[in-house]
């Protein structure tokens, strides 16, 4: 499985690209490195079909897009440490 980490996506973003769509594989690698983070992929079916994933497919850090997430639900990030 070939990985690929310093390429931007088109938001200026740094996920981890897989080369592969196996679930378990990706799964195995990010526990092996990452333990402790959580991932995210993103599955955009808002066109009324899902278009097939994309390869290399991008898999991101979940604080990375969690702003992003958050607007597009129409809700805010708080800040808990205040």
């Amino acid at each position: 499985m070939r990985i690929i980490t310093d390429k931007k996506d088109r938001f200026g973003n740094f996920p981890i690209w897989f080369n592969s769509h196996n679930l378990r594989d990706i799964n195995d690698y990010l526990q092996s490195r990452y333990d402790g983070f959580k991932f995210a992929i993103i599955i955009d079916a808002s066109k009324g079909e899902c278009a097939p994933l994309e390869k290399p497919l991008p898999v991101y850090f979940l604080d990375e897009i969690a702003e992003e997430a958050a607007e597009w639900a129409g809700k805010k990030l708080v800040d808990k440490n205040l």
